[in-house]
Formats: C-alpha cells, structure tokens, sequence
C-alpha cells in the first residue's frame, strides 16, 4: 500500500495527458483527498503528517482508459473504508473494526443502502474486502451509491454516530 499522495504522484501524474477523463480523475482524487479526508480528519486530533496520509491506495482499477486508485484508510476510531469511483458511481465497503460488544451501524432507510447492491461493480478490490449486503451484516458491508454528496452524507453519518475517544489530560503536579 502507498500513500494517496505518492500514488498521484508516481502513476497519475505518469499517465498520458491527451487522456480525456484525466481531469476527471484529478476532481475525484481532489474529493477523497480534501473532502472525505477533512471530514475523517477533523473529527480527530491528527496531526498535518497524518492528514497527508490518512488515505492509501490498496490496488487500482481502469475506467475511460484512465488508471484509478482503489482508496483504503483504516480510521482511528475502528473503521474501515475500502472505495473506488469509475465515473459512474462509488463502490464501497465499510467494516466495523469496534469490539463486539459495540452497537452496530444503524444506517436510515432513506439512504437506500442496500438498494443498487446488484450494480456494485468492485473491479479493483482486493478479495477480502468484497462484502455482502449491509442488511445482511452492518459490521462489514459494500454498496454504491452514484454521487459525491451521497457518500459525503453516509460517512458523516458513521462519524456522528461514532463518539469521539475521551481526551488524556496530563495533570502536572
């Protein structure tokens, strides 16, 4: 795995700028990078290094002869996302690493989770990553959904749902 930063870098930077979908692919590495990184981010204290790492690529896949990331970032407070977009929708696992004893996820109907599970295409996805419905399993579960904002809304969700870790206080004495 490298990081989303070194990914750029090293293979989207390499690849052909005649590339019709390149800027495309740069709008949607700007999205994970800023916007869904931000939002993980700030729920936390992390420091700027881990901002600018938070997001790795575990695998790549192809769409409009574009190479595209896989993106996987293991979130401090016992998450785990697995995504990739083809310019038609996200595909997206998400995997409760919290201890058992935890309350699962309770996503709201109207997200429609489950709903377009038979157009998950997860070309890219290392195996153990390709889960079933979250109907089926809300601990480690992959849907699509077809736009930025629907993604953003379900994260935000997970993360207002997930408390934030107590502070550590050092008293001096």
């Amino acid at each position: 795995m490298v990081t989303l930063d070194n990914w750029v870098r090293d293979s989207l930077m390499s690849q052909s700028d005649d590339l019709i979908y390149k800027d495309a692919a740069n709008n949607q590495i700007g999205f994970v990078r800023w916007k869904l990184s931000g939002l993980l981010a700030n729920r936390d204290d992390h420091t700027i290094e881990e901002f600018k790492t938070l997001f790795k690529v575990v695998s790549t896949h192809h769409s409009k002869s574009v190479e595209l990331p896989v993106y996987y970032v293991d979130w401090k407070r016992g998450f785990t996302f697995v995504l990739r977009y083809n310019f038609y929708n996200w595909n997206v696992t998400i995997i409760d690493n919290r201890p058992s004893d935890t309350s699962p996820l309770k996503l709201p109907e109207y997200m429609h989770i489950d709903e377009q599970y038979g157009y998950c295409f997860v070309e890219g996805f290392p195996e153990e990553y390709i889960k079933g419905k979250y109907i089926e399993n809300p601990r480690a579960f992959t849907f699509c959904c077809d736009h930025d904002h629907d993604l953003y809304a379900i994260v935000w969700h997970i993360i207002s749902q997930t408390p934030e870790p107590p502070k550590v206080i050092n008293a001096v004495h």
